[in-house]
């Protein structure tokens, strides 16, 4: 049987490869804007080829409300490129301001799914009157 759903680590690694697609897109076209050796585009745009087959593979036997929660999560990612230490620094750095509450994209979204009505409670959910 297919998987119809993808659990939050999936989704997260999906949102990642496209992400990464994208970037691997740019960097071909820079290359060969800045008149860079064609292999050197060729190799990039065969890597962004594979990694959208792979992205394919991964969303074909996914349901169309959950192909469709992705695509709209898309854009709203991008690959970022630091130095570690940098990138520690940075999120440490966010963690201590008051007006922001680092949260991943899965919790946000149900966050957002329950304030909208949209929340179906699991049999194992417990409620609190």
């Amino acid at each position: 049987m297919s998987k119809r759903y993808l659990n939050r680590d999936e989704k997260n690694q999906t949102l990642t490869l496209a992400a990464f697609i994208g970037f691997v897109e740019e960097r071909a076209d820079e290359a060969a804007k800045l008149g860079r050796s064609k292999d050197l585009v060729k190799f990039l745009r065969m890597s962004k080829t594979y990694a959208d087959k792979a992205l394919a593979l991964i969303m074909l036997p996914l349901d169309n409300d959950e192909k469709d929660k992705l695509i709209a999560e898309i854009p709203k990612m991008s690959v970022v490129t630091k130095y570690k230490r940098e990138a520690l620094r940075e999120f440490e750095e966010a963690k201590k301001i008051d007006s922001v509450t680092p949260v991943s994209t899965e919790d946000f979204l149900d966050i957002v799914d329950h304030a909208l009505g949209r929340y179906l409670p699991t049999e194992k959910a417990v409620y609190k009157l």
